[in-house]
């Protein structure tokens, strides 16, 4: 189990920084993405954040009302995200158009300009990507697009959770882990059959989610150890290796383990372990790298890396205003409503003893009685009946 020092908050950031180095290379057009086995490092990063986050929300979908645990989710992801594509309709989006034609004329009449932007993309799903043509290429919401698929995960997940008795949960969370893994293994065969292509996608990030909810349900049987970590790991590559198709969404359990041993095991500043900035830097850097692009700073980055690092310093602004003027309100406000009402405590009054006043009763003179002496007859008593039994017939058996 996580001990309260972990790093977890510091090692997501470095798994979002993996994805926006991945999208550097791409994005700078230097060269495609690092691939291992099959995937980018982009992709293996996405991985490791999706099944930790199954892990992570599995506590609350259980312990809360399945109502209440929605609206937690919805409450963390949606505010900051309704602030991050107004912030890019409005100033990420016009930089950008200004750049590519000199003015800014247009930007608000186009017939896909900023408040079909806004009104399109506002209830997490990414329907309009580019604002009023610029930019042509990828548009400005790369890395939102995942974000409707973590939504719809996490309800799944939270239902599955609520499934049945608690002594059977286990074989549930499990069951559902295996057919979720089953049905993206064969997904080719049932693309005739999904004809819409969010179908799929769901198919391919669910298993990660039910990944991570699977390892919280086995975490006291399998305790956070360095060695079995790094067998973990190991296995996983040994997976994806072999089933270079599903491996990945098999593996999931396995990252999930392998990345919060790592994070019991890492010690990082307080001011990292307590802060998350991971959701900022998703939600903003992809819309900062082409904006990058767009002003030409790109070419003075000379690799994908220096590319990484303008980006990264781009977007570090956002990344902290998000989480301090977005986030953590938000989560504050809504611990507080998760906190019982405190028990009304009244203060001890003091109260005097009050001592009854003494009654005096007067002593009343009662008339003498003389009662006459009555003189009775003498009676002679009879000699009880005896039973065969020898019991006296008073006394009977």
């Amino acid at each position: 189990m996580l001990n309260e020092r972990n790093s977890l908050n510091a090692l997501r950031l470095i798994l979002v920084l993996t994805v926006i180095l991945s999208h550097s290379f791409t994005l700078g057009r230097y060269s495609l993405s690092p691939v291992f086995l099959g995937h980018t490092v982009g992709g293996w990063a996405l991985i490791g954040l999706f099944s930790v986050s199954g892990y992570l929300i599995s506590s609350g979908a259980i312990k809360r009302e399945y109502s209440v645990f929605v609206w937690s989710r919805i409450a963390r992801l949606w505010p900051a995200f309704v602030v991050c594509i107004l912030i890019i309709a409005t100033i990420i989006a016009p930089a950008g158009y200004l750049i590519a034609h000199g003015t800014l004329d247009g930007y608000l009449t186009a017939e896909n300009g900023p408040i079909k932007f806004l009104t399109q993309n506002a209830l997490f799903e990414i329907r309009q990507t580019s604002i009023s043509g610029t930019p042509d290429r990828f548009g400005w919401t790369g890395s939102l697009w995942t974000v409707i698929f973590t939504v719809v995960s996490y309800l799944i997940v939270g239902a599955i959770l609520k499934i049945g008795p608690d002594r059977l949960r286990t074989v549930i969370v499990a069951s559902c882990f295996a057919l979720s893994v089953g049905l993206y293994a064969n997904v080719e065969t049932l693309i005739p059959y999904l004809q819409d292509p969010r179908t799929i996608q769901l198919l391919r990030f669910l298993p990660l989610f039910l990944g991570g909810a699977l390892y919280f349900q086995l975490r006291r049987r399998l305790p956070l150890r360095a060695w079995a970590a790094a067998c973990a790991v190991l296995l996983m590559c040994l997976l994806v290796f072999l089933m270079p198709s599903f491996g990945l969404q098999l593996g999931a359990p396995l990252a999930a383990y392998a990345i919060l041993t790592l994070a019991n095991a890492i010690r990082v500043p307080a001011f990292l372990r307590r802060n998350d900035f991971a959701l900022g830097f998703f939600y903003y850097s992809f819309a900062m790298q082409k904006l990058i692009v767009l002003s030409g700073l790109g070419a003075l980055a000379g690799s994908a890396w220096g590319f990484f690092g303008i980006s990264v310093l781009a977007t570090l602004p956002l990344a902290v205003g998000s989480w301090f003027l977005v986030e953590k309100p938000t989560l504050s406000r809504r611990r507080g409503t998760d906190v019982p009402s405190p028990a009304l405590t009244l203060p001890d009054v003091a109260v005097p003893a009050l001592a009854p006043p003494a009654l005096t009763v007067p002593a009343v003179a009662l008339p003498a009685v003389t009662v006459p002496a009555v003189t009775l007859p003498a009676v002679t008593p009879a000699t009880p009946a005896t039973s065969e039994n020898g019991l006296s017939a008073s006394h009977p058996a």
